[in-house]
């Protein structure tokens, strides 16, 4: 792997030790040291310099498991992830998710990766989601390669592509863009933060717990007529984590910001968007790939399963494509404890929720 040290922080601790004719055996050192003002004539003073530096990042590139290639059937159809060209990992199938690891694990150091976006959509205009973060693993525990990264107790981020990236704000990215991820495991608990292009894509996720290695992952569904594939680069630079955190403040300020004053006007708009709704509920999550036709006063019932602490159930946001049809309703929010996944060995998979959001039509549309 690349290391690249990081610049060092202009934090220097200096200590002071005074030579004294009076020695004390087992004194704060071997040759009878002990602390004295640092003003003080006559002493001879041993000064030692320690720096504070920024842990070293390692560039480790992405290199895909073997066993989590290769074609599949489930009971939901072909499934899985190819290596068509090296460093390149194209999605097979289009009717669940697939996973794929790296070799490579990670109990301790700062870590950095990245994925290229190599999605083939001829200027569609629909957009394809995947997820990157990472994956603990153990002996005694079990790995579902159909599944999503969230489905085994990982954590990580959800990216759209969009042949439109640079006109649609958030975890939005183009052909060619580099998605970027840096572990960091020096703390007493891991966080991960998200780079697009070297620079800020949202929150770190923090709280990762460090007793099984954790190893960088892909999910994705995939879209019919789309080639969605990710390149996995050799060579990369890790960006600064100095503008990182510089741009992460920026960002958590904006935020309370913009829900101090959201709340002073949601108030009358969602009383209407909340009464409207007289009809039937319908309920769907992101696996939903039906049509659902609605009349003025259904409602949609909005439900996912999230892990707490992996970004995925703190703030969530929808784009509505037009209001004037569907609106949300800003006083329906339920979070519950999904004992379904919670694990006999008492991991992490016993903190997945079950969040739900409600939407109701204001009008008649599909």
């Amino acid at each position: 792997p690349i290391r690249q040290s990081s610049p060092v922080r202009p934090v220097t601790q200096v200590s002071l030790w005074t030579q004294s004719p009076m020695m004390r055996a087992g004194g704060p050192s071997a040759g009878g040291y002990r602390s004295e003002p640092a003003w003080r004539r006559g002493s001879v003073m041993v000064v030692r310099q320690r720096t504070e530096e920024v842990p070293d990042v390692a560039c480790e590139p992405f290199v895909a498991d073997p066993s989590c290639l290769g074609e599949r059937y489930t009971h939901m159809g072909l499934n899985g992830f190819l290596e068509t060209s090296p460093g390149v990992l194209t999605k097979l199938g289009t009717s669940s998710f697939a996973m794929v690891l790296s070799m490579k694990g990670f109990t301790s150091g700062c870590s950095y990766w990245e994925f290229v976006d190599a999605v083939e959509d001829e200027g569609s205009e629909e957009m394809v989601g995947f997820r990157v973060g990472v994956v603990p693993r153990s002996a005694n525990i079990a790995l579902d390669v159909d599944s999503d990264i969230l489905d085994n107790a990982g954590y990580g981020a959800w990216f759209l592509h969009s042949s439109q990236a640079d006109h649609v704000p958030g975890k939005v990215v183009g052909s060619g863009d580099r998605i970027g991820l840096m572990l960091d495991l020096t703390g007493s608990c891991g966080k991960l933060m998200l780079f697009v292009n070297g620079e800020f894509a949202g929150p770190t996720i923090d709280g990762i717990p460090k007793d099984r290695p954790l190893y960088p992952a892909l999910s994705t569904v995939g879209r019919p007529d789309v080639v969605v594939a990710l390149t996995t680069p050799a060579k990369f630079l890790a960006p600064s984590l100095r503008k990182h955190a510089a741009a992460e403040q920026a960002y958590l300020s904006s935020l309370a910001q913009n829900a101090s004053a959201s709340s002073q006007v949601v108030s009358k708009a969602g009383l209407h968007v909340a009464l409207a709704h007289v009809g039937s509920t319908v309920e769907m999550s992101s696996h939903t790939r039906e049509k659902i036709v609605l009349r003025r006063g259904d409602a949609v019932l909005y439900v996912e399963t999230v892990v707490q602490g992996s970004g995925g159930c703190l703030d969530w946001s929808f784009d509505i494509d037009d209001e004037a049809i569907l609106a949300r309703d800003p006083y329906y929010t339920h979070r519950e404890l999904d004992l379904g996944v919670a694990g006999e060995n008492g991991h992490r998979e016993g903190l997945t929720l079950k969040v739900a959001y409600k939407f109701v039509a204001v009008g008649t549309g599909v």
